[in-house]
């Protein structure tokens, strides 16, 4: 496999994020797991995996309730496509939200995926309301190994325009855990870093983030996920930096493995309705946010959002 080779980012801020004594280095291959942000696995690359069947497009419209709890500066919803490849790898999405009215702006954005002959990612094109796209180029070493993500002259990405970032990746394996850490850095300065830690089934166990201006850490934050048997999400806890608990959610799910009910500690909750395709994949959702009134003592809704997606499958 050919290589692209791209010169270091400097280091910069030392890594805030441990790794435990012992981990073993090992290659950053898992594409599923390098694209998981969040513990739902709701990101294109991920959900592919949690999906049943093989999937070949997903038209999802997410449509808020604007007769309960809606803001008028909110979007009224969004519709997003996605195309996956007959080997389950993810060729684009792209969405678009739902106007207010005619006079809107239209907001959408594009990205779509190019890969090498081994199913590896070696180009991102990212269209944001514009025609020309930022350009992200994939860095491996040998046997499928990402070293590094790496963009030109990024406008959008963050304030100091046309400066160039690069995304560098470092894995780890420890008695069947799956580290990552991740450092992003904008023209060879560290700005954040993010530390993953996955299951050998390949569920977000921890997640730990920071942010940094010039030296100095601006934003730190820790999470730990709890699954049960099944492997299904049970538990969410926001860690304080010492470690001590700060918030948990309780998850409750269905038997499809979806969450039906998510606690808060404060007494609000999200609750979660579904229908069903015969392969097991959800094509209707409702999820209606829920707040502690303090002076009747009840919950009301806040918020309420419906979900319908269409699926195409490859036969």
């Amino acid at each position: 496999m050919q290589t692209n080779p791209r010169p270091a980012a400097s280091a910069g801020t030392p890594d805030t994020i441990k790794i435990p004594t012992g981990a073993t280095p090992c290659p950053c291959n898992r594409m599923d797991l390098i694209f998981t942000d969040n513990e739902k696995a709701a990101t294109p690359f991920a959900m592919r995996r949690k999906m049943k069947g093989k999937i070949k497009k997903l038209w999802t419209t997410e449509k808020r309730d604007t007769t309960v709890g809606y803001w008028e500066t909110l979007s009224p919803g969004e519709v997003e496509e996605t195309l996956f490849s007959p080997a389950g790898m993810l060729l684009y999405t792209a969405t678009e939200k739902i106007k207010r009215n005619n006079s809107d702006i239209t907001l959408s954005s594009k990205i779509s995926f190019q890969y090498d002959s081994d199913n590896n990612p070696r180009q991102a094109d990212l269209y944001v309301l514009s025609a020309n796209p930022i350009v992200f180029k994939f860095d491996y070493a040998p046997k499928g190994n990402l070293r590094s993500i790496y963009t030109g002259k990024d406008t959008s990405l963050d304030t100091r325009q046309g400066k160039d970032m690069t995304i560098h990746f470092k894995c780890w394996h420890l008695d069947k855990r799956y580290y990552l850490l991740r450092n992003v850095f904008i023209a060879q300065v560290k700005t954040a870093q993010s530390g993953f830690v996955f299951d050998d089934a390949g569920n977000l166990m921890e997640k730990e983030q920071v942010e940094y201006r010039t030296s100095k850490t601006s934003k730190h934050t820790k999470e730990k996920f709890g699954y049960n048997g099944q492997g299904m999400l049970t538990k969410h806890a926001y860690l304080e930096r010492n470690g001590d608990t700060k918030s948990v959610i309780t998850i409750t799910n269905d038997s499809y493995g979806n969450p039906v009910k998510e606690l808060w500690g404060s007494g609000a909750y999200t609750a979660y309705e579904y229908k069903y395709d015969p392969q097991g994949n959800w094509i209707w959702k409702r999820q209606t946010f829920y707040e502690h009134n303090a002076f009747s003592g009840q919950p009301e809704i806040s918020e309420r959002i419906n979900f319908k997606r269409t699926i195409e499958y490859y036969r």
